[in-house]
């Protein structure tokens, strides 16, 4: 069972409320439940929401969600709580300028490894993004970094820097490219960003460890029917002799990927 209501007061400022309770026999992956893990199941929470235009020059959304787990999931036995909040305030500048503050945290419950007992994860993820957008070209730069806590572990971090642009040499041929450089100690402290993707694909990559990321991305329209893709990533690890492990390892600290679409239509 899940339902929605929304309220709003003004114009400018709107609040909604969701509360969801889904039975272990809940299966089906296209419900459209708001749920925090990605086995939407056994499931009981709330979250609650507001957005607010206009307001001290910024237009912010924050909500809050609260859940718990009725039987086992990943590493957390049942009982299992958890509480996710997000924090957001962009504000347009000027008409090519525009900026984004966000601040995210999580709190969950997990079984310490080894042990029948659980204790308290805490994620901090804080994003700050600048876009300039002209007719032909934009730009967006990002600084991400995260902070991770247990009860049992030292805290770890992690940060990331990025540059993305995008150009429209001509009506028929766009460069989209990305350059970034990031710093974690570990997985659980890995950071986001978008990057230019092949039409039909989306995807925020995740980067942990010390290392760069570059990719460009052509994209060529000819002909009416038909179109053309290339794109080209490489990374480098500063901290990694190895990359991946078993079939998929690779013995060096660089990675290469290219991707080819085409499209025809008839």
């Amino acid at each position: 069972t899940t339902g929605l209501a929304q309220y709003k007061i003004s114009p400018d400022i709107n609040f909604t409320l969701q509360a969801r309770w889904l039975s272990d026999p809940y299966v089906t992956p296209y419900g459209k439940a708001q749920v925090a893990s990605s086995r939407i199941q056994g499931e009981q929470g709330f979250m609650i929401g507001t957005s607010i235009r206009n307001w001290l020059k910024h237009d912010w959304s924050l909500y809050v969600d609260a859940y718990r787990f009725s039987n086992e999931t990943y590493r957390a036995s049942a009982g299992a709580r958890g509480i996710e909040t997000t924090l957001q305030a962009s504000r347009y500048v000027s008409k090519n300028f525009t900026t984004l503050l966000r601040y995210q945290f999580r709190a969950y419950e997990q079984r310490v490894s080894g042990k029948q007992i659980l204790q308290w994860l805490g994620k901090h993820r804080f994003t700050l993004q600048a876009t300039w957008q002209e007719e032909h070209l934009t730009l967006s730069g990002l600084l991400a970094a995260t902070y991770y806590h247990t009860q049992t572990t030292s805290a770890t971090s992690g940060w990331l820097t990025s540059l993305r642009g995008t150009y429209q040499l001509c009506p028929k041929l766009k460069l989209s490219t990305l350059l970034a450089l990031f710093d974690t100690n570990n997985y659980a402290t890995s950071v986001y960003t978008y990057e230019p993707q092949l039409k039909g694909t989306f995807s925020f990559s995740n980067f942990y460890y010390n290392g760069l990321r570059t990719a460009l991305l052509a994209e060529w329209n000819p002909f009416k029917n038909f179109e053309l893709g290339v794109k080209v990533g490489f990374t480098h690890y500063f901290d990694r002799n190895t990359i991946g492990q078993d079939a998929q390892a690779i013995n060096g600290p660089d990675k290469c990927d290219i991707g080819v679409m085409g499209k025809i239509k008839f």
